[in-house]
């Protein structure tokens, strides 16, 4: 069957739009906007919630994972999919919201950018329930293909931008001149920790999002390294870890009676 014209626009348009985001993160490094790379605005805000900085290679992960799926969705088999078809204009503004963030975050506007991550949030969540389901006709390698390409890139991506908008927060805090009163930095943190692990406990439950479970997992590791330990921090940090792998092994082994 020939891919419809406006399918075919679509397809080469979510291409653009990943490979333009992934050149504007290169960019915010390489030139560096506003003279300071990503990492510099983050150091010049240290919160108990920031990771250890090898944490923050995800981001080498979800960029892959996106430009696999940009060629894999740009197939014409792939062209008809309800499912990429109702998604598509939300990848192309999750890639317009990634690179607002960035500017923002360069040139030290952080509560805007604390907004602009919690945005993205919201449009990976909508991406993600546009990709769920499927036709009655399809197969099941044709469905296992399909979670693999389409759905993990984004479930990633939304599990790292979860734990990046606590994080956002946390860092308008400081910017702001508000050292937690009447709390003690550790202890929100902590308490960060705990939601987390509950949203991802109820993303697991819910969705079965091995993806996002394992994202938290990675991130509160390397809170609890560059905590230091031992600690109270690193302490709820490996609770947490322990509950989420022990959630995330038991959804693997039973995969049913979770909606996908």
């Amino acid at each position: 069957m020939p891919v419809a014209p406006a399918d075919r626009v679509r397809q080469g348009v979510v291409v653009a739009s990943v490979v333009a985001t992934i050149v504007g993160n290169g960019l915010a490094n390489a030139l560096p906007f506003f003279g300071r790379t990503t990492a510099d605005v983050s150091a010049a805000y240290p919160t108990a919630f920031t990771p250890a900085g090898y944490v923050f290679a995800i981001w080498i992960v979800i960029y892959l994972a996106l430009l696999t799926f940009a060629g894999w969705q740009a197939r014409p088999a792939r062209a008809d999919d309800p499912r990429l078809r109702a998604a598509g204009p939300w990848i192309v503004a999750s890639g317009a919201v990634n690179v607002g963030w960035l500017l923002a975050w360069h040139a030290d506007r952080i509560l805007l950018s604390t907004v602009l991550l919690a945005a993205l949030v919201v449009v990976l969540i909508r991406i993600d329930e546009h990709l769920r389901g499927g036709p009655a006709h399809a197969t099941p390698q044709r469905e296992r293909a399909f979670a693999a390409f389409a759905r993990t890139p984004f479930r990633i991506y939304l599990g790292w931008a979860s734990v990046a908008t606590a994080a956002n927060v946390a860092v308008a805090g400081v910017a702001l001149g508000w050292d937690g009163a009447p709390l003690a930095p550790e202890t929100w943190a902590i308490l960060v920790v705990a939601v987390a692990t509950l949203i991802a406990l109820a993303r697991l439950a819910t969705r079965a999002d091995v993806p996002f479970a394992l994202v938290a997992i990675w991130a509160f590791v390397g809170i609890a390294v560059r905590a230091g330990i031992p600690g109270p921090l690193p302490f709820a940090a490996f609770v947490a870890v322990a509950l989420l792998a022990g959630a995330t092994i038991g959804r693997v082994v039973r995969p049913a009676g979770g909606r996908a």
